[in-house]
């Protein structure tokens, strides 16, 4: 063959592939891969010498990528497990290797393939029947081809070997010298769906292989129908000694029985309350999965030994008192480890020796043994070790939590002391998704939020307390304190006596790791910020407005005593400045009269009788000014008389700013949690930096302040009644101012409740 050879690799990208692709073009073949949807254009198109196919090994069985006989010299390339050897035959496979002969073999087979493939006509015949012997006798398993009466006419070395038959002497017998009647039956079976219209083209079954001895070995055969004119032709399949795979799965049922009577075990272990039980179920588990003839536990440094000696022959009274060994027991507390001895007596001397030959010594917990012993030596394995420390893995586990049960429950009676009493609002929550849903709430939490615990109990916590504007950055704090992070943070909620602000801490349950329960305190801040800002607003407007003011005064008082002339223009501005500076006195008085309120003092107040009130004053006050009302027949809510202030200020202000005749209205709406003024007016709108401050994450400095108090008062009176002030100017010729109050019940509601 040329170097010019062209070898087409057929295969999903993986591993074999890639090993193939190498060690062709190592030894300067060409090469072109395909993953098998192009190959029968690229055969088409493309010289193509021989042709390399991998098994598809999420399939199972490998399967030709041709629906008929393959159109080049073809060598397979796979895992004699992947092999489904009658259709390799079919698709007319001229070579095998397995993948780990690709280094060694592979260039070889292809090169002989080439070059021993004839040009189509006399040679054909000769050329399949060496291509059957090749692939034959180069997989592992056992290869056969019976006859339409069942008696073989090709078998394989491997099968001769598997059955201790020779050859010659298996060819034309039948196959019942080598299987027993009903497999024989159930072969017919499947044959016979194989050439119904719309069976199988291959069949699998396991048989007992009979061998020359009479022993039975259990086999895998994988037959498939040979192809010829007539309808039945014969058969053709592979036998493969599943002997190991049985003793495996056996041991692995016996495995996971053992498992089983464990868990078993565990199960009992986790319900137990009590120490006094644990080494009577220990006891009866590990005579359930292992063969002992005395057996020996102690489950603490302190506690008694507990014997077990199935076997009648054996004396307890040779043994020392707490072990089966000593210098094992020792060895076994102080490496923690499991210990096998083959033959204790080689170990000891004569005089020393007992009947106990074999020894399995397991450590239980920090400071406990467990100790087996048999009578006859190598008794026990790795699998005993291993099961036995699952085993007491559990029982150590159960003695730890019967301790620390102990010592929870008084942690738990203290802490559920400091839960109760604890001043600050708590609440307990198991994270459901991203959903906080509440376990427990104390005292405190029900009085501030205004909620009896079965009422939260297994509902989402933030459906109650949580502010609609703030539902976003309620759910990243969940999520932090779902993946274990400590929270400080300032927020917002809806409480009995409406928003407040609240400094929350999350606590989770397992800090630094996901934590599906977390603890919610929270510390009322409101009016330690109520206070500060106040302070503050207070400190510079005050400060800047009566500083200007009075430099404008005593301005124009200099001017007006060295005034040659009528001084008339700088008296009126006396006079104006003296008016601003007593209506900021009489706002501060306003504000003064607020922060003074208590709570406590907050009522019923119906806004619908203070609405009309107002307006009333409003117009006989101004001229010029348009003002309508849209307003149910009351409206009561949770609020004082400064509301009325509150209210009146925002009228002002829409009347006074507008230059012409104002035009302002005043909607009265209620649901279930609020009532809500809205004012609307077609003035110049309140400046945007004006309504802005009063968000508390903005700065109050003396270039950052509005130009009096009157915004401040109306904030201070709506927050401290728990409600919210906002404003909009999208879509208004002005400004809309909204007023939300927390709603109370009018005084019939409360007589009929």
């Amino acid at each position: 063959m040329s170097d010019k050879t062209t070898a087409m690799v057929v295969g999903r990208p993986e591993a074999v592939r890639d090993r193939i692709e190498h060690a062709l073009e190592t030894s300067a073949l060409a090469v072109v891969t395909d993953d098998g949807s192009n190959l029968r254009s690229l055969l088409a198109s493309t010289r193509i010498d021989c042709i390399v196919s991998t098994a598809d090994t999420d399939s199972g069985n490998w399967q030709p990528p041709f629906e008929a006989s393959c159109p080049r010299p073809f060598v397979l390339c796979a895992p004699d497990d992947d092999i489904d050897l009658a259709a390799a035959l079919n698709a007319g496979v001229d070579g095998y290797v397995s993948p780990e002969e690709i280094d060694t073999e592979l260039v070889e087979r292809v090169r002989a393939a080439v070059d021993a493939a004839p040009e189509l006509g006399t040679g054909e015949r000769k050329r399949e029947l060496e291509r059957r012997d090749l692939i034959v006798e180069t997989v592992g398993d056992g290869v056969y081809s019976l006859d339409t009466d069942g008696c073989y006419t090709m078998l394989n070395e491997a099968i001769a070997s598997m059955t201790g038959y020779s050859r010659e002497e298996l060819l034309g017998s039948h196959v019942s010298r080598l299987m027993s009647d009903e497999d024989i039956e159930r072969g017919r079976k499947l044959i016979q769906q194989m050439l119904d219209e719309d069976g199988p083209d291959v069949q699998s079954y396991e048989v007992e292989l009979i061998q020359s001895d009479g022993e039975r070995i259990p086999c895998e055969v994988i037959m498939s129908l040979l192809p010829g004119e007539k309808r039945f032709n014969g058969t053709v399949g592979s036998v493969r000694d599943i002997s190991e795979q049985k003793r495996m799965e056996e041991e692995l049922r016996e495995r996971k029985r053992n498992v089983e009577s464990v868990h078993r075990a565990a199960t009992q272990l986790e319900n137990t309350r009590t120490a006094e039980t644990i080494d009577d179920i220990a006891l009866d588990a590990v005579l359930d999965v292992l063969e002992v003839d005395v057996c020996c536990l102690q489950t603490t440094d302190d506690s008694e030994t507990r014997w077990h000696a199935p076997a009648a022959t054996i004396d307890g009274e040779e043994y020392p008192a707490d072990a089966l060994d000593e210098q094992i027991h020792e060895r076994t507390v102080r490496g923690d480890k499991t210990f096998i001895v083959d033959d204790l007596h080689e170990r000891r001397r004569p005089a020393q020796q007992t009947a106990i030959r074999s020894l399995l010594s397991v450590p239980v917990g920090d400071s406990g043994v467990f100790q087996a012993g048999t009578t006859t030596p190598d008794a026990f394995k790795y699998d005993d070790a291993e099961i036995a420390e699952l085993l007491f893995a559990h029982v150590a586990n159960a003695v730890e939590r019967i301790d620390v049960e102990a010592r929870l429950v008084d942690e738990r009676d203290r802490f559920a002391a400091l839960f109760e009493n604890v001043p600050d609002p708590v609440v307990s929550v198991r994270y459901e998704g991203d959903v906080p849903i509440v376990l427990k709430a104390n005292p405190a939490f029900e009085r501030t939020f205004g909620y009896d615990i079965d009422q939260l109990r297994g509902e989402s916590l933030d459906a109650f307390v949580v502010p609609p504007e703030s539902v976003e950055r309620a759910a990243e704090l969940n999520e932090r304190g779902r993946q274990g992070q400590l929270v400080e943070t300032e927020v917002e909620r809806q409480t009995a006596s409406g928003r407040r602000k609240f400094r929350l801490t999350v606590v989770p349950v397992d800090l630094g790791e996901d934590s599906p329960i977390t603890y919610g305190v929270y510390t009322d801040i409101t009016d330690q910020k109520r206070q500060r800002q106040r302070v503050e607003v207070l400190n510079r407007v005050l400060r800047h407005d009566l500083r200007n003011g009075m430099n404008i005064v005593k301005g124009c008082a200099e001017m007006l005593e060295s005034a040659d002339g009528d001084g008339h223009e700088y008296a009126k501005t006396i006079q104006r400045r003296a008016d601003e500076l007593i209506s900021l006195a009489e706002k501060t008085r306003a504000v003064e009269q607020t922060l003074e309120r208590d709570e406590g003092q907050l009522g019923s107040v119906d806004v619908v009788e203070t609405v009309q009130t107002t307006a009333g004053s409003i117009e006989g006050k101004h001229d010029s000014v348009e003002l309508s009302l849209s307003i149910p027949d009351s409206a009561h809510a949770r609020a004082d008389d400064m509301l009325r202030t509150a209210i009146r200020h925002v009228l002002d202000n829409a009347i006074v700013h507008n230059e012409g005749v104002a035009s302002v209205s005043v909607d009265v709406s209620t649901d279930d949690q609020y009532v809500t003024v809205t004012i609307e007016d077609d003035g110049p709108g309140i400046p945007r930096a004006e309504w802005e401050l009063l968000d508390d994450d903005r700065e109050i400095t003396q270039l950052r302040h509005a130009s009096g108090l009157g915004l401040w008062l109306v904030n201070w009176v709506v927050t401290q009644s728990g409600g919210t002030l906002s404003f909009e100017t999208d879509g208004v010729d002005g400004t809309r101012v909204i007023i939300a109050v927390p709603r109370a019940l009018a005084d019939e509601e409360l007589e009929a409740q």
